[in-house]
């Protein structure tokens, strides 16, 4: 694996509360997706948010980064600097730019020796970071965004589904990248090995309302199957 040298920066301290929501309701129509619910993220949380699809997870995502309204409120914050990612980051990628040059354009105050050190980081090797956009793979695509993010140097970071078009060894970066990582982040994702790695809290949604597992993911099935023994036996 490539040897992790990331200057994964960021540019403000927060203060203690990076995103509280009071959350009334919030739907599509018809679709109530959540309820009387509130969600909170302090300074220093690693959370895995976990659960299956059409529960919600992305929409709390968007929620906490403001990029949808919903009834209820939301409070006040000091120095939050967030980044989203999601898959249309890797659609909003110029494909005719190389990854390099994506980077460039992100932060041009950064030398070309440590774009070309990230990209490395990221396993673009040699000429690699000279191929156009438009030829690369889905999961080429997905560490070009990836960098990207790392170069906001944001101290909240909202990541829906990072680890999709990943192989192993990019989920392994990804990883390491985290572990360094010195701000809050909330991570959507159904891979529990990549999770187990890089959350100190667990998230999901159960009957429209957002709760906390009480355990680290490595070991929900011993809780959860104790919970449904436990369950069976007080009937």
């Amino acid at each position: 694996m490539a040897a992790i040298k990331i200057r994964f920066a960021v540019d403000k301290q927060p203060g203690k509360i990076i995103s509280k929501l009071n959350i009334e309701a919030k739907a599509y129509g018809s679709n109530e997706l959540l309820k009387n619910t509130t969600a909170e993220i302090t300074r220093g949380d690693k959370i895995a948010f976990i659960g299956a699809n059409g529960k919600g997870k992305s929409t709390m995502l968007r929620l906490l980064a403001g990029h949808e309204e919903f009834d209820g409120e939301r409070e006040e914050t000091y120095n939050v600097v967030e980044t989203f990612y999601a898959q249309h980051q890797l659609e909003s990628l110029n494909k005719e730019y190389h990854p390099l040059e994506e980077l460039q354009m992100t932060a041009p105050d950064e030398t070309d020796t440590y774009l070309r050190s990230l990209l490395g980081a990221f396993l673009f090797k040699g000429d690699d970071v000279f191929k156009k956009i438009k030829v690369l793979s889905g999961g080429e695509r997905a560490r070009v965004a990836l960098a990207k993010v790392i170069l906001d140097k944001a101290n909240f970071l909202l990541l829906d589904e990072p680890t999709n078009h990943l192989d192993i060894q990019s989920v392994n970066v990804l990883v390491e990248v985290l572990n360094k990582y010195e701000g809050t982040y909330i991570v959507v994702s159904h891979d529990r090995y990549f999770l187990s790695r890089i959350a100190n809290k667990i998230w999901y949604i159960d009957n429209k309302e957002l709760k906390e597992y009480p355990v680290p993911i490595m070991n929900l099935k011993v809780w959860q199957a104790e919970q449904k023994t436990q369950s069976l036996l007080s009937r």
